[in-house]
């Protein structure tokens, strides 16, 4: 399974709050339950606003979930189309992707109502 989650910067990974606006995204490759591998990828969108580029984006990603603060609808509309869970949540990157896998995380509502 390969989880996206928003980030805020390339240097710490951190989780951006929007989908569309983040800086770039921390890809985890997981099998059996456990992170195997980590990338950071820039959105090549970032500071642009080019409606379904981004959702296009990850879908080139071969993602299965994205974790995000928030989506618009045609974004989420977009991800779920293509077979990809948007899940809302809030935190670390690393500590997020790693209690989706336990099925811990914790979820949060989708603040973006545009």
């Amino acid at each position: 399974m390969r989880i996206a989650v928003s980030a805020e910067s390339m240097e710490d990974g951190g989780m951006a709050t929007h989908f569309g606006r983040c800086a770039c995204f921390v890809i985890f490759e997981t099998e059996g339950g456990r992170i195997m591998s980590v990338k950071l990828v820039r959105n090549p969108f970032c500071g642009t606003h080019k409606p379904g580029a981004v959702p296009k984006f990850i879908i080139s990603q071969k993602v299965d979930v994205v974790i995000t603060g928030a989506a618009g609808p045609n974004a989420i509309e977009a991800l779920e189309s293509a077979g990809i869970r948007v899940v809302f949540a809030g935190g670390a990157a690393r500590e997020m992707a790693r209690q989706y896998l336990e099925g811990k995380l914790e979820t949060v509502e989708n603040v973006c109502h545009h």
